[in-house]
């Protein structure tokens, strides 16, 4: 008796279930932190209240991933930094243009002093020195770079996550 109403009693889900197909669609917008939005052309970042939980401050922002974010400072609009849920920075600004973070943890990131693209950490270390024209995000630990821009057509590679060219296939536009 105690097996047939165990059986049609209702299953509940352990609580603090993070699944995604159980979030509403409200709950999945902050599923990774709180979401950017605009106020007089600066960004900042609400809760789910709306409250406003880092100020308007940054001329551009990214969606939060993994506890951290991209943003670009009005005071300085040309360099992206990245900032933690509380709005305070974990790298300061000092990149022209960035990527996401791939699922390998790598994000393409353009020097502000040479313009060459290399792969960065978290921390904001290179883990591929900037050495390339262009770069695009990692898919499968594999990157397609631009080597060089030549006046007949720019040369392409493939990268693999230790910065080694894995095809080259000289490729060009």
């Amino acid at each position: 008796e105690d097996n047939a109403t165990s059986q049609n009693s209702p299953q509940t889900e352990p609580k603090g279930n993070t699944d995604n197909e159980e979030l509403t669609d409200f709950e999945q917008l902050f599923r990774n932190g709180p979401i950017y939005a605009c106020e007089n052309g600066l960004y900042g970042y609400i809760d789910q209240s709306g409250d406003y939980v880092i100020e308007p401050q940054f001329s551009e922002a990214r969606a939060f991933s993994d506890g951290v974010a991209f943003v670009k400072t009005a005071d300085d609009p040309q360099l992206w930094g990245l900032i933690d849920e509380s709005g305070d920075y974990v790298l300061e600004p000092s990149f022209c243009d960035i990527g996401d973070f791939s699922s390998n943890g790598l994000a393409y990131a353009q020097d502000k002093d040479t313009g060459a693209y290399g792969y960065i950490d978290q921390s904001g270390v290179y883990q591929i020195e900037p050495s390339y024209a262009e770069a695009q995000e990692f898919i499968d630990d594999m990157a397609i770079v631009t080597i060089e821009y030549h006046m007949d057509g720019n040369e392409y590679g493939y990268i693999n996550t230790s910065g080694e060219i894995v095809i080259d296939g000289g490729f060009e536009d």
